[in-house]
């Protein structure tokens, strides 16, 4: 018999890595709650920002903003794009202190 796989989003209290479609950066998270509910807050805050006109006053105006987590300030300042298809959990850890 064998074991049903566990979907991305149904696993929690685990490290979590997303990377960019642009360039070789990653950004390694952790969550006590499911991945896909703290992946899915990154994801609506990156789609939150418009970055579909990237002239050098916007790159300027988006260095001096600072937002919620790097992921977004990745892709706003450097017009990159976040490869959603391809996150990873890197590991599980139920205690927050060690995550």
């Amino acid at each position: 018999m064998e074991k049903d796989k566990v979907q991305f989003e149904e696993v929690s209290e685990g490290i979590y890595q997303i990377p960019c479609k642009n360039c070789d950066k990653v950004d390694v998270g952790e969550t006590g709650r499911n991945q896909g509910v703290g992946v899915g807050e990154h994801k609506k805050e990156v789609e939150v920002k418009d970055t579909s006109r990237f002239t050098r006053q916007s790159k300027r105006s988006a260095e001096e903003q600072q937002n919620k987590s790097a992921i977004t300030d990745h892709t706003t300042r450097e017009n990159h794009l976040i490869d959603w298809d391809q996150v990873k959990v890197l590991g599980h850890e139920s205690d927050r202190k060690t995550r």
